[in-house]
């Protein structure tokens, strides 16, 4: 993840965590922008609010680290035009750092997981962060192995299967 989360790389469970993240438009796929903007994004966060002042957070921290650098014009710019909630979390000013926490999901696949979020960034490039989602119970591990499953067997096809289950809800 780079400091204006954007993902740079992750894998299928990752993808289809929530919604399928490919089937997004390229220029929507910023976790931060989703979080604030993406009603399966929105309603797939437990404390939703929470979650974005946490976001809001780093990015202001993150944010004063480069605050010269062309490519937050654009996105802050985004967040302020379509998200109130954004306004005014940015708007309180508040910085943190990269917290190990537990974050709750509502899968549109397995259901709810609980994961423990790991941060660690690269020392060759501080910029960069891995970010490790790791079950914190028994049923999140299996729910997730049950994701990687439908994953591996063609269960969950992307688009397709994401329609499937808004149609059924």
């Amino acid at each position: 993840m780079n400091p204006w989360f954007e993902p740079l790389a992750y894998n299928a469970p990752f993808r289809f965590m929530i919604d399928d993240l490919e089937a997004l438009p390229a220029a929507d796929r910023n976790c931060a922008y989703l979080h604030f903007t993406h009603p399966d994004w929105i309603a797939g966060h437990s404390d939703h609010e929470q979650e974005c002042a946490g976001i809001v957070a780093r990015l202001r921290a993150y944010y004063g680290e480069s605050v010269t650098d062309p490519a937050w014009g654009p996105l802050l710019g985004r967040l302020r035009e379509e998200s109130p909630l954004f306004v005014r979390l940015w708007d309180q000013a508040d910085v943190s750092g990269d917290p190990d926490r537990v974050k709750g999901i509502r899968s549109l696949h397995v259901g709810t997981l609980s994961l423990r979020t790991i941060t660690m960034q690269l020392q060759a490039n501080p910029r960069t962060r891995i970010v490790v989602y790791q079950p914190e119970d028994r049923t999140t591990r299996e729910r997730l192995e049950e994701l990687a499953s439908r994953i591996s067997r063609g269960v969950i096809d992307g688009p397709a299967m994401v329609r499937r289950l808004r149609a059924a809800t």
